[in-house]
């Protein structure tokens, strides 16, 4: 059997413990549960993404042409106004 050390923050720590225990777990338990998934898995278990601020997501979308574009005020305001 092999000893693991993790430096967490405390308050991190006793969320985790607190949400463990709501499972009816204890914190070593629900790492060793985690750790079973990783081996199983051979992947973490759930997925990690850097999610993009609507801004990024925009210019995205401007530079793949995925906009609407208008003659005029106008014609934005009447789309607008349909959309419901």
């Amino acid at each position: 059997m092999s000893t693991i050390n993790v430096r967490v923050d405390d308050e991190l720590k006793a969320k985790a413990q607190e949400t463990f225990s709501d499972l009816g777990l204890d914190l070593t338990t629900g790492i060793k549960m985690y750790l079973k998934q990783v081996v199983m898995r051979q992947a973490i278990p759930f997925e990690i993404t850097l999610e993009k601020s609507e801004i990024e997501s925009a210019l995205e979308d401007i530079k793949a042409d995925r906009i609407n574009r208008y003659e005029n005020i106008n014609d934005l305001f009447n789309e607008l106004d349909n959309e419901d």
